[in-house]
């Protein structure tokens, strides 16, 4: 059950130049139903549910009527737990923070039996520091994932109406940050899941560390450029520059104490412009230093395009077309619901495989339905490739208590979130 967090040798190498460090914390987990005894091998990224039948614990899913011997899983209490081994050099760094992509959905998680913080959205990014209680040696995380249902039927009884709720008996899936579809859909059954349904890392860094890199298309008086941005954390005391390099273009920047934003002008010629039928990208590549150590750095791919929904009226009525660089685009396209009912391994190379056949069937765009997940980086950056337009979804496919002041706070830090990822890449319409 050990989640070693790196070797010596490499653990020197990532820290004695105070570069970030990001280590993945996906092996060595173990699950049970809270309650029982007994320690079973998980797999993360996953669920319950797949840990459940990968055991032999439970049945397929996807044989016969199986599905429904499953149901009695999201009415449970599950826990997760890693032990991970911390070396001194580990402790060079600054700041340590442990870092879960996705946990579906309420969660307490637990370094060496201090609560580090709870989760109740599938779709945001959890994040904690972790240096003062990460010990020397072995250490213990423990994840809590407490049943969607009950948890679920508590905010219902605390809203005090209960909303529209479709295929749902349970009625609780308006009030959760969570995909629509697990709850029953016309395409799919009920398949509740909990589980950390995406990575876990525990990131290294000193001094400061870049929080966002990205380009846009911009109209200088007449002149085709790009606009790079860059944000930092802002936290280092002394002076730091930026190497910047989008395609065979370099800058270099210097940037005072606790600086954090920085806008970076390129030229571009109309021939580096992102089409459907002319996906073009250009590297982005955003060094950070403090003297000669390097604090960070991010590699990307970035396109240039304007996307424009005319929906002027005229004699017959309204517009509704898309315009990218200033021409008209005929849409040919679907609605794409996920790929899985159980997130876990390969499912990124499901959402690739649909860019493959859209583009086998000539589309160049298609919409992510709002009942589903947001998509992983892979689907994003095989879209963009393919020239396929993506029109995103909120997950908003159901009913919810808008006008609850925590339910809007908690989707508005989603929506921010998936934002600054999503729109970093050219496909987005």
């Amino acid at each position: 059950m050990k989640c070693w967090l790196g070797f010596a040798c490499i653990l020197f190498v990532a820290t004695a130049g105070a570069q970030e460090l990001y280590l993945p914390l996906n092996t060595g987990w173990q699950f049970q139903r809270v309650g029982e005894a007994g320690w079973w091998p998980a797999q993360v990224p996953g669920v319950v549910q797949a840990d459940l039948v990968r055991n032999g614990l439970a049945p397929d899913p996807f044989k016969a009527t199986n599905i429904d011997s499953l149901q009695w899983v999201e009415n449970e209490d599950w826990v997760y737990r890693c032990s991970l081994f911390a070396g001194d050099t580990l402790f060079e760094h600054d700041h340590l923070d442990l870092v879960f992509k996705g946990l579906d959905t309420f969660a307490e998680v637990y370094l060496n039996d201090s609560l580090l913080g709870k989760a109740d959205n599938m779709f945001r990014t959890w994040e904690w520091p972790v240096r003062s209680l990460l010990k020397r040696g072995a250490n213990e995380l423990k994840v809590i994932f407490r049943s969607p249902i009950r948890e679920g039927g508590k905010l219902r009884d605390a809203y005090g109406i209960q909303l529209p709720h479709d295929s749902d008996p349970s009625g609780v899936s308006p009030y959760i940050r969570k995909a629509a579809y697990q709850f029953g859909w016309d395409f799919c059954p009920r398949l509740v899941t909990s589980g950390m349904w995406q990575g876990v890392e525990l990131r290294g860094w000193s001094g400061d560390r870049i929080l966002r890199a990205g380009a846009f298309q911009l109209d200088h008086q007449g002149q085709l450029m790009a606009s790079c941005a860059v944000q930092t954390t802002g936290e280092c005391d002394s002076v730091t520059m930026l190497h910047v390099r989008l395609g065979e273009q370099h800058q270099i920047i210097m940037r005072p104490p606790r600086h954090s934003k920085d806008l970076i002008r390129f030229m571009l010629d109309s021939a580096d412009l992102w089409t459907p039928d002319h996906p073009r990208t250009l590297p982005l590549e955003v060094k950070l230093y403090r003297g000669s150590v390097l604090l960070g750095s991010t590699l990307q791919e970035v396109g240039f395009r304007t996307v424009v929904l005319d929906q002027s009226t005229d004699a017959t009525g309204k517009a509704f077309t898309f315009n990218v660089n200033g021409k008209q685009i005929f849409i040919k396209g679907c609605n794409m619901v996920p790929p899985d009912m159980m997130p876990g391994p390969g499912s990124a190379q499901r959402w690739v495989g649909l860019v493959s056949r859209m583009q086998d069937a000539g589309m160049n765009m298609v919409r992510l339905w709002a009942g589903g997940v947001y998509p992983p980086e892979e689907f994003l950056h095989a879209c963009d490739t393919a020239g396929i337009l993506l029109w995103q979804d909120v997950m908003v496919g159901n009913l919810g208590p808008f006008d609850d002041r925590a339910f809007e706070k908690n989707i508005g830090h989603e929506v921010v979130e998936q934002y600054k990822r999503i729109s970093l890449h050219p496909c987005l319409a």
